[in-house]
């Protein structure tokens, strides 16, 4: 009942036993009816309180309801939505320095990106898949420049060549990424001694020694006792 359904294309007699009973099995009867009232409750508490139960809220039938999720979230116009977004992605995708965004997260964007479009019929070849990734690294170390030529000379697959990279960054940024110690405010206002913040010296006086500190120096120069 929840399945994918096959490609036009497939070669039947390459599909195992269960496959093969999976899409062969009657659309009625008892057991399709009791499938179909499994699959119903099972989609109705997955989506209970989502948006998705809209689009099979008076649907009785778990094929039908299941359908009915597989057109407007997997279906053309969505299908067509998803690789134009991801298109856009990776048009808005570079690498340039490892603080702002790191080669980890550039790789894995594009990766992730391949995999929508093959996904959805759209798939890229190797050396699309190493153009972009080369012409993306725009970040301008120069030793990180050498290394991108170095890449593009050795290396024929997407996996290969980001798998060289990360290494490479991780020689010539190893402390690029580091996260900056943050000084609080009292670290900057205080001032110690051995251990000891002498920044208000008054705090070590009783209050009356504070006071007669903060008295009027008399003629002569000595605080009375």
């Amino acid at each position: 009942m929840i399945r994918k359904e096959l490609e036009e294309d497939v070669d039947w007699e390459s599909l195992n036993r269960k496959d093969q009973q999976i899409h062969t099995a009657p659309l009625e009867g008892l057991i399709f009816n009791m499938d179909s009232e499994r699959v119903l409750t099972l989609l109705k508490e997955l989506c209970l309180n989502t948006e998705a139960e809209t689009w099979f809220r008076n649907i009785k039938c778990g094929r039908k309801a299941m359908r009915a999720l597989q057109k407007h979230y997997d279906g053309a116009d969505e299908a067509k939505r998803r690789i134009d977004e991801v298109r856009a992605k990776i048009s808005a995708t570079f690498y340039k320095h490892e603080a702002t965004f790191t080669f980890e997260k550039f790789a894995t964007n594009l990766y992730d990106s391949f995999m929508i479009l093959e996904k959805y019929g759209k798939p890229l070849y190797e050396d699309e898949k190493l153009r972009l990734l080369f012409s993306k690294c725009q970040n301008n170390h120069p030793d990180f420049k050498q290394e991108i030529n170095i890449c593009r000379q050795q290396y024929e697959t997407f996996a290969e060549a980001v798998t060289y990279m990360k290494t490479v960054v991780a020689r010539l940024f190893l402390d690029a990424a580091k996260p900056r110690a943050r000084r609080s405010i009292n670290s900057v206002n205080t001032k110690e001694i051995n251990g000891v913040d002498v920044t208000d010296m008054r705090r070590w006086y009783d209050s009356s020694e504070i006071n007669k500190l903060n008295r009027p120096r008399p003629e002569g120069g000595c605080y009375p006792k």
